[in-house]
């Protein structure tokens, strides 16, 4: 009676599971001169997170992910979260320079020393953390096996790239390209973006010099 009744539920607690996020986050450059102690002493800004049109629902959680934790991953050392760093650029009128670096930057690959210049003085700590939600996607593929017949595969996946930037020469200190996906099968589901914003988030962090924070492992 009892294999009979695991017969019968296993199924649908197999349904009910989950697909494994993979963490791929990994820093692409690392500054030789930016250390844990250059960090800390110069101080972090969060700047508002970038996405394409009709990603406003990706890119607040990631932002918001980001936030959570922006303290632990300079410890000791001054933190703006976005928002906080957004009023200081409107309380400042410098919203059009951190538009128009950004806007150049997209354009040249180049960052513009004397707009991040302002921005320095706007903030008031060094270093400014600057991310681009690339993409959320989501695929599914169809295969035949002669054993089990047809099957579908459906992929998720999230990219990010990041730039730490010195405020006051314009150098990029830290390039870190964020990446968080995962491949449900036949019994289990992708979950939601939340999870995958979470991952990135906590993983982006942990490579910054010196972080507290330890990345989420999905496995």
């Amino acid at each position: 009676m009892k294999k009979l009744l695991w017969v019968i539920v296993l199924p649908f607690l197999i349904i009910s599971c989950a697909a494994p996020i993979q963490n791929l986050t990994k820093t692409q450059y690392l500054n030789p001169v930016f250390t844990t102690n250059e960090l800390q002493h110069g101080g972090l800004a969060l700047l508002p997170i970038t996405a394409g049109q009709g990603q406003e629902g990706y890119r607040r959680p990631l932002g918001d992910f980001l936030n959570q934790d922006l303290q632990n991953a300079v410890p000791g050392g001054k933190v703006l979260n976005w928002q906080a760093t957004m009023d200081l650029l409107n309380q400042n009128s410098k919203v059009s320079v951190y538009e128009d670096m950004i806007l150049a930057y997209r354009q040249t690959s180049i960052i513009n020393r004397e707009k991040v210049k302002d921005l320095f003085e706007a903030l008031g700590v060094r270093y400014a953390l600057f991310c681009s939600l690339q993409d959320y996607s989501e695929s599914s593929q169809t295969s035949y096996n002669f054993f089990t017949g047809l099957s579908t595969s459906k992929t998720a996946n999230v990219l990010a790239h990041c730039l730490v930037i010195d405020l006051k020469n314009g150098d990029i200190m830290q390039e870190i390209n964020g990446q968080a996906t995962s491949t449900a099968g036949e019994y289990m589901h992708n979950q939601a973006y939340e999870e995958y914003a979470k991952v990135m988030a906590n993983s982006i962090l942990s490579q910054l010099p010196g972080s507290d924070v330890p990345p989420i492992k999905k496995d």
